[in-house]
């Protein structure tokens, strides 16, 4: 970019000679911005001496037609070459940065405005030599020369242009009296002597300007280095403890602020609640927790779970009222702290939290992948100071577990009794972790049934915990703490190995009964979960239509539908049949079903339970469903013969209760009293989840 005319990091070349090599850019450039600058004084000395013509050629001329359209071309074209000097040298200072291709459409604009101005006193010149009145004649050349004379100083910025624009002016008039009726070829003459006078004067015009505008240039710069050394020496020796200010500020910035997000961090938000602590002054704390964030790290990289906790501070920041404060706490954590009231403290701070998880309820498109996160809060009011927020942002912690635990994506407001629970969670939390290496961990297994025969086709693995000092915990309280804490593809293994290995060495067994194995969506997305199946099928020489694997319908979830269909589908490949568990009480989808390969649906025990109008109707309406889609059904939670019966006549194919057997070690079938009517063809009656059932990718 060309700089203006002072400014310290201007460069000027020495000027040359007109001629010579060509001009610096920056002097060009002047020079254009000059020319437009006087192009005002070019059009008003035209127009006035035009119109006087004009006039003088009306009274001459028999018609004044003539005279009168040359006036009217006159005013179109100075109002013409106005408007584009209005428009471009009155704003000239955008001729000194504006790009080279429009640096030469201005110099064109410029010149064909001056042709334009010349050809009409052409036009004026011959129609004066016509009308045959002398005074007419001699006027218009007396012009001529006058505004060629005009010329030299007026056009001394552009040398090309100026020299066309006076030759042309001089030597048509010349022409022009030469070739007239009565012309005098000695005043003729004088034409070219004057055209050669005028054109060397034009040229030392130019030059004198050139060198004015280098030595202005070189003049600027040398004051401009002077201030800039001065300016540097005051700087040096005024602004020290400025920078030193300044940097002990980003440094304590840096300090308080989480490098990724650039919220407040942990010290920060402490920082922050010191300079607001105020007698009587009350807050609202609220502990934010991300939901299954280890799933995206785990499943998509740490690059994306990084963009992703950016983009939720960026939503959580523009969604806090003013006054507050938000701080990453760690990790997938955020606490937000909003001075309140005490009697409202706790509905405005709940109404924030649903704010903030509000917030972030839009799907984040990360490298391509759309990905859906929630929150989990917790709320808890408390004074204004250090050690009270402290507290509190403990308290707010335990609730937002609380909510967590039932079910997440939801606020909760701390209680007195979270405390005892959270302790528990944090003491199985514990020994979860050394629950597999301490072989505390056991496998057993329950019958699923023909709903005909009653002869077992299936035996689903169902896990065990039982802690030396904690006794037997139950599976619904340690299988959801291990899917938080990530340990759940840790125990998976341990399932797969143990189950296989017991079910290899069962004499018993018929040779197409099946081993049904749980998988939570933690473990499907888990890099190498079907090699580790794969492995562990190989090693105990059980093949792969042998095994079943039993899924969520939180697989049918938008955040991990791609990475969970190709897990699966891979299964199918493998020969292993694909079960929906629970179905009817999560994400149910038809046409995500028809997407997946299913083979089969677990009716949950709930429904079997209850057997009241509508869970009846839920249960016929899933059995019609399986049958459009040529899948099976299984029924769990199966305790009496008056359930087995109803369910068979809803035309279930499968059952598993306890009726048929409870989980066992060595499992054993508990025989049924009854019976029921002759065998009939159903969905999987080939086999558990029937091959009729197996639906190619």
């Amino acid at each position: 970019m060309t700089e203006a005319p002072g400014h310290p990091a201007a460069q000027v070349e020495p000027a040359a000679p007109a001629g010579a090599s060509p001009l610096p850019d920056k002097i060009e450039r002047w020079l254009l911005k000059t020319a437009y600058s006087n192009n005002f004084a070019n059009i008003g000395v035209n127009l006035v001496a035009g119109i006087a013509m004009t006039a003088l050629l009306a009274r001459a001329s028999q018609s004044a037609v003539p005279a009168i359209l040359l006036g009217i071309a006159l005013f179109l074209l100075s109002a013409g070459r106005f408007a584009l000097s209005c428009g471009v040298g009155l704003g000239c200072d955008d001729i000194l940065a504006t790009p080279a291709r429009r640096l030469s459409r201005l110099r064109l604009l410029y010149g064909t405005g001056l042709f334009l101005g010349a050809l009409w006193w052409v036009g004026m010149t011959a129609l004066a030599f016509e009308s045959g009145d002398d005074r007419v004649r001699y006027a218009v050349l007396i012009v001529l020369s006058a505004l060629a004379a005009g010329a030299t100083g007026i056009l001394a910025a552009q040398v090309q242009i100026g020299r066309f624009y006076i030759a042309l002016m001089l030597i048509q008039g010349s022409a022009q009296l030469a070739l007239s009726s009565d012309g005098d070829i000695v005043l003729a003459g004088l034409g070219p002597v004057f055209l050669v006078v005028m054109l060397i004067v034009h040229r030392n015009n130019h030059a004198i300007l050139v060198q004015s505008l280098d030595l202005r240039f070189r003049n600027d710069d040398l004051l401009a280095d002077l201030k800039t050394q001065k300016g540097a020496l005051t700087e040096l020796n005024t602004t020290l403890e400025g920078r030193v200010a300044l940097r002990t500020a980003d440094l304590k910035h840096a300090a308080e602020h989480d490098c990724l997000t650039q919220c407040l961090n942990r010290q920060g938000i402490l920082e922050w609640v010191d300079q607001q602590t105020s007698p009587g002054r009350f807050c609202t704390t609220i502990f934010l927790d991300l939901d299954r964030f280890k799933q995206i790290n785990d499943g998509l990289g740490h690059t994306v779970g990084d963009c992703v906790l950016t983009e939720v501070a960026r939503r959580l920041e523009a969604a806090m009222p003013e006054g507050a404060a938000l701080c990453r706490w760690g990790g997938d954590e955020f606490v937000a702290i909003a001075p309140s009231c005490e009697p409202e403290a706790i509905a405005t701070g709940a109404a924030l939290a649903d704010r903030l998880r509000s917030a972030i309820r839009e799907k984040i498109s990360v490298s391509g992948c759309e990905i859906h996160v929630s929150l989990s809060a917790g709320v808890a009011v408390c004074a204004l100071e250090a050690a009270a927020v402290s507290e509190a942002i403990r308290f707010a912690d335990l609730a937002a577990s609380e909510a967590k635990g039932r079910g997440r994506g939801a606020t909760v407001v701390f209680s007195e009794d979270f405390a005892a629970r959270q302790e528990r969670k944090a003491i199985l939390g514990q020994a979860l972790k050394g629950a597999v290496g301490n072989g505390e961990l056991s496998v057993v297994f329950q019958p699923i049934v023909d709903a005909v025969t009653q002869e077992p086709e299936a035996y689903e693995v169902l896990l065990r915990w039982t802690n030396p000092v904690l006794g037997r915990i139950s599976a619904e309280e340690f299988i959801p703490m291990a899917e938080e804490t990530g340990l759940i593809v840790e125990i998976g293994a341990f399932a797969i190995d143990a189950a296989f290995s017991r079910f290899s060495r069962w004499p018993q067994r018929k040779e197409s009964c099946r081993i049904a194995l749980n998988a939570s969506i933690q473990q499907l997305i888990a890099p190498g979960y079907v090699e580790t199946l794969r492995a562990a099928a190989r090693r105990y020489g059980i093949a792969p239509k042998a095994i079943v694997i039993e899924v969520t319908e939180s697989i049918f979830a938008d955040a991990y539908m791609d990475l969970t269909q190709n897990v699966l589908f891979r299964l199918q490949d493998l020969g292993i049949d694909i079960h929906i568990d629970d179905f009817g009480t999560g994400f149910s989808s038809l046409s995500r079903l028809h997407e997946m390969p299913v083979q089969a649906i677990k009716i949950d025990q709930s429904f079997v339970r209850r057997m009241d109008p509508q869970a009846v109707a839920i249960i016929e309406g899933s059995v019609s469903i399986a049958e459009k889609f040529g899948i099976a059904t299984v029924a769990e939670g199966v305790e009496t013969q008056a359930q087995a019966a109803q369910l068979r006549a809803m035309r279930v194919t499968y059952m598993q209760g306890y009726l048929f057997g409870r989980p066992e070690i060595a499992p054993t079938l508990t025989p049924a009293t009854e019976t029921a009517a002759a065998p009939r063809a159903a969905p999987g009656a080939e086999g558990f989840g029937g091959e009729q059932a197996r639906r190619s990718a």
